[in-house]
């Protein structure tokens, strides 16, 4: 229940395949609501397969979208960088969007929520995801990214990271270690 990566730099990388993008929550702390304090990202708001990213502080949701540029079935690397003031959005390697975002110091008012709206009643994410992590007062870097995405899909920690290279790995889900409905942080 430590949200403190909404105040500082953070990273956030995963794998996705969505089956379709039609406004699926990836990742989610605020119920997808402007009067609620957290951070979320969310496919497809305004039409066009973007993605929607950003942080509220209970009365201002800022946010921006990236381009049209996330396609249905198909694998792509989501990583997304804050460095306190400024998030950017990349799609496998390359930067798709970029906008300025105050960071927020209340405590997010749901608990974080991987492919769901916080409260667990809207917009499920369709697809896939794998190898999500969340890396706290830690942006990476864009040499980082490259070796993410041409490691391909698959065992990001032990393939990308180093024992002595995992500073600010707040959680890391590789999606293989599941026990019925419940995904295990490795």
């Amino acid at each position: 229940s430590d949200y403190n990566f909404l105040t500082r730099a953070f990273s956030l990388s995963m794998w996705v395949y969505p089956t379709i993008a039609h406004q699926d929550i990836l990742f989610d702390s605020m119920n997808a609501s402007t009067a609620n304090v957290g951070f979320m990202s969310r496919f497809n708001v305004s039409g066009g397969n973007k993605l929607m990213v950003g942080i509220s502080d209970g009365t201002t949701l800022e946010y921006f979208e990236t381009g049209a540029v996330w396609v249905d079935s198909a694998w792509q690397l989501l990583n997304i960088t804050y460095d306190g003031s400024t998030m950017t959005v990349y799609r496998n390697t390359v930067s798709v969007g970029s906008g300025s975002v105050a960071s927020n110091t209340s405590t997010p008012a749901f608990v974080p929520r991987l492919g769901w709206s916080a409260d667990g009643n809207d917009n499920k994410y369709e697809g896939l995801i794998d190898d999500w992590a969340l890396f706290d007062n830690r942006m990476l870097s864009s040499g980082e990214i490259s070796s993410i995405y041409n490691s391909g899909s698959g065992e990001l920690i032990s393939n990308v990271f180093t024992a002595g290279d995992r500073a600010g790995i707040k959680a890391y889900y590789n999606m293989d270690s599941k026990s019925g409905s419940t995904i295990a942080n490795n």
